[in-house]
């Protein structure tokens, strides 16, 4: 049955005053609520009175003095009987003489004051944020600006004669018998800056005496000089944009990519092979190995780029990495891979012409294992390196830094592993290893190439090869053999597999092991060291820190009988 309500303020049909209806449940209210007169300046009572409709909603307005409002009302319910909202008297106390005293005497709700500290929070995030990322932008300003003030190139015009104006620059023409130097002529000079002073890269000659520049009289060491501005940055496999730190074991800079063959001079080529040239050449006034690959053979310098690129390999019996570049000459792409120079050659150049006394062989065959053994181990940390196997150690991969140590190169069949994930990364290459350095097993096609274990002992195999080659060069008593490579006296010179996989794995013949290593202690115990490490199973070998150890108690012998 509907109550009638009296209406003030909130009638049906935005009347004035008046009557509304309500159904059951529904209330009649009353209620005061303040009102702010533009006219007099001042809030001002209002009273109101209608009908609430019968929902959920009456239980809280009827209830709605009990809380705070933005505007305070006070509210009263009712449905006893008709009209009886006009019985109603709801009061309001404490009301302000003003707008401002209004909000004096309510205070915030906790809504509002939540919303507050919530923003506050934000904008101090926000300016957190701001300053964090200026801070470090600014330390990436400084430290650019340290390293600017350390590698500083000019161009500096002058005015020369034609009869002196200097050959600067070089391009090379594609490999093969046909390749020539063209030097090009230019009136300018380069010039770095290293602290304030001025080197001249350049002099007025082509000849190489003329080309080097003493960097001691700048510093006392060459090579901490050469650190400072000698940079360089490695081609990735699937983008010549990208740039990436140089995990060479010189431990350069990073420089622009596409600039590194621009700063190279070359001079001679020093070596050919199947996989390309060798040349020597000049930068930064320095001598330097470019190793010019023919583009059949790209994977191979592919995977040295991406493994001296990802691979930390910096060790001394690991060859200096300087960087890789894409070049082109005549419409022939070049395929660049510069490293570090080393004199001497290889190993194998260096045993056909000179036989060793056993403190020089010692020192030569300690320095292959520690670079071997360096390849093998796994470091772990930020600045680790996963585990490698080399895949094609022979003599000819082995440079001489000086005639008692030796480097390790030519990763282009090499195979990463961590152990951490698991993951072996095999080279997608054409090339295989050397067919007459081959393990038992590779020939055989029994080695487990699921294993990273196993790729490590056919290393140690091909190892034990090169030691003999080397030990076989040791002068004893005034004696020493000529220089041989392994089973020369069983294969031809450029055996097949089927030629040494019946000399190896049927016949099971190992290179022979001259008479006179039994009349001295030194060589007789590397004798049984060779016979480990080349053992037929390939479980029996060695490890290249075995071998090291070994090695390192024959070197204290040895050093102990000469004080005696």
């Amino acid at each position: 049955m509907a109550l009638v309500c009296q209406c003030v303020g909130h009638c049906p049909g935005n009347v004035p005053n008046g009557t509304c209806l309500i159904k059951t449940n529904g209330m009649c209210f009353a209620a005061v609520e303040q009102v702010w007169n533009r006219e007099t300046d001042q809030l001002e009572l209002e009273k109101t009175m209608g009908c609430l409709a019968p929902d959920d909603a009456h239980i809280l307005q009827c209830k709605g003095h009990l809380v705070p409002h933005h505007v305070p009302k006070t509210i009263e319910c009712c449905n006893t009987h008709d009209l009886c909202n006009l019985e109603l008297h709801p009061s309001y106390f404490n009301i302000p003489t003003n707008q401002y005293e209004e909000n004096s005497h309510f205070p915030m709700n906790s809504s509002h004051l939540l919303v507050a500290l919530i923003t506050s929070l934000i904008v101090f995030i926000v300016l957190f944020v701001i300053l964090y990322i200026v801070y470090k932008r600014y330390k990436i300003y400084l430290k650019k600006s340290q390293n600017e003030s350390l590698y500083v190139e000019k161009n500096i015009p002058l005015k020369l004669d034609n009869s002196d104006k200097e050959k600067i620059d070089v391009t090379v023409s594609s490999g093969g018998s046909g390749s020539s130097v063209k030097p090009l002529l230019a009136n300018s000079k380069r010039i770095i800056a290293i602290k304030g002073k001025e080197l001249d890269l350049w002099k007025s000659s082509q000849k190489e005496s003329s080309s080097y520049y003493d960097y001691k009289k700048y510093n006392n060491d060459s090579s901490t000089i050469d650190k400072r501005f000698i940079a360089s940055e490695s081609l990735s496999r699937d983008s010549f944009e990208n740039s990436m730190s140089s995990g060479s074991g010189s431990g350069q800079l990073i420089l622009i990519q596409r600039t590194l063959a621009k700063q190279v001079q070359l001079y001679e080529c020093i070596g050919r092979g199947r996989f390309g040239e060798v040349w020597r050449g000049i930068r930064f006034s320095q001598n330097i190995a470019v190793k010019i690959f023919f583009s059949r053979d790209e994977a191979s310098w592919n995977r040295e780029t991406e493994i001296y690129s990802t691979v930390i390999l910096r060790h001394e019996n690991i060859l200096g990495f300087l960087g890789s570049d894409v070049t082109s000459y005549n419409s022939c792409t070049q395929l660049w891979l510069i490293t570090d120079f080393h004199q001497l050659g290889s190993l194998y150049d260096y045993l056909i012409e000179t036989p060793l006394d056993i403190k020089q062989m010692l020192s030569i065959i300690l320095s292959i294992v520690s670079g071997i053994l360096h390849l093998h181990t796994e470091i772990f940390g930020g600045l680790g390196k996963p585990a490698i196997a080399h895949r094609d150690i022979k003599s000819k991969n082995i440079l001489m830094k000086n005639t008692y140590t030796c480097c390790i190169a030519d990763f282009g069949l090499a195979v990463i592993h961590t152990q951490t994930t698991g993951k072996l990364d095999v080279a997608e290459n054409h090339r295989v290893g050397t067919k007459r350095y081959m393990a038992p097993e590779v020939l055989n096609q029994t080695l487990k190439s699921d294993i990273f274990e196993s790729y490590k002992m056919a290393d140690i195999y091909s190892l034990a090869l090169v030691l003999w080659e080397v030990v076989c060069r040791t002068r004893v008593d005034g004696c020493f053999d000529d220089y041989c490579v392994p089973y020369y006296n069983c294969v031809p010179n450029d055996p097949s597999f089927d030629d040494m996989r019946k000399i190896v794995c049927i016949d099971q013949q190992r290179p022979e092991i001259p008479d006179r290593f039994k009349s001295n202690n030194i060589l007789y115990k590397l004798e049984k060291i060779l016979h480990e490490s080349w053992s037929q199973n390939p479980s029996s070998r060695l490890t290249s820190l075995r071998i090291k150890k070994s090695l390192l108690k024959l070197q204290n012998e040895f050093h102990n009988e000469l004080k005696v």
